[in-house]
This record gives C-alpha cells, structure tokens and sequence, in this order.
C-alpha cells in the first residue's frame, strides 16, 4: 500500500459524496478496524483503500422521514443527516392536465393553484416510501431530490 492511497475521513467522505458523520457511523458498523481504518487522535481517522470500495457499494442513504409541503413538494429526510426536497409526481400529473386543459379551452385564463389535500403516506423498514399507491425507494428519491427547493 502507498500512502498516496491512504485517505482522512474528510476525503473519503468527499469521494463518496457523503458528510463526514454518516461516513464515520457507516465505516464503525460495517469496516474492521485495523484493516480497513484505524484511528489517528481524537476523533481522527485514516482509511485504506479497501475501506472506499467496501463502502462505496452502499452510499445511498435510507429513508427515515417524509412530509409534504404546500404546492405538492416532498420534504425527505435520510440516515445520514441530509434534507432533500422532492416534486411530488401528484404535482407533475396535475400540471400536465391543466396544460391538456389549456389546450382544450381557447381564450379561457386558467391560473393554476395548488393545495395539498393529504395523502397516506407510510416508509418500510428498508426506506421506500408508499404514497398515493405508488412505492418509491430511497435509491429513486435520494437521486430525483435535490438540496434546495
């Protein structure tokens, strides 16, 4: 092993595209120490490169909590710390009708309003989202979130 191959927390975190703290919680429960990574202060850590692509196998997070917002957005909330929002597939179906809409009705000004009416909405053991009669995984709503609304 080179030491140009050996990694601080802060870039395997970087390289998996995680934060620093579901990082060290991940590498505690699932690398050996002594093998995979070792400990180099107080709360300090370096990582051999089998730590990388042991973990870079499972780096997208599960789901823990989902709520709507008003305009038919979905807040989410994963075990690894990050907020992430979402556009509600009800959103996008409701939009393309008022466009089917408009198309029918000539010269009539539609504006379009939209409130959240409620919907039952349950997350399984596993992270995937069942709402609206659909199931979501935390895959497919980790990678079509972003950041920011």
């Amino acid at each position: 092993m080179d030491i140009k191959d050996v990694m601080t927390t802060r870039e395997l975190a970087e390289a998996l595209n995680l934060n620093q703290a579901y990082v060290l919680r991940r590498a505690k429960e699932e690398l050996e120490m002594g093998v995979d990574y070792r400990s180099t202060g107080k709360r300090s850590y370096i990582f051999a490169p089998s730590a990388y692509e042991k973990m870079k196998v499972k780096t997208i997070p599960k789901l823990i909590k989902a709520e709507m917002l008003p305009n038919m957005r979905i807040h989410l909330e994963f075990d690894n710390g990050e907020s992430r929002f979402l556009s509600s597939q009800l959103e996008k179906d409701y939009f393309e009708k008022v466009k089917k809409l408009r198309n029918w009705a000539v010269g009539i000004n539609m504006l379009p309003t939209v409130a959240w009416q409620g919907n039952e909405s349950s997350i399984d053991e596993d992270g995937n989202l069942k709402m609206g009669g659909k199931t979501y995984t935390s895959q497919e709503l980790y990678e079509k979130s972003t950041r920011h609304i």
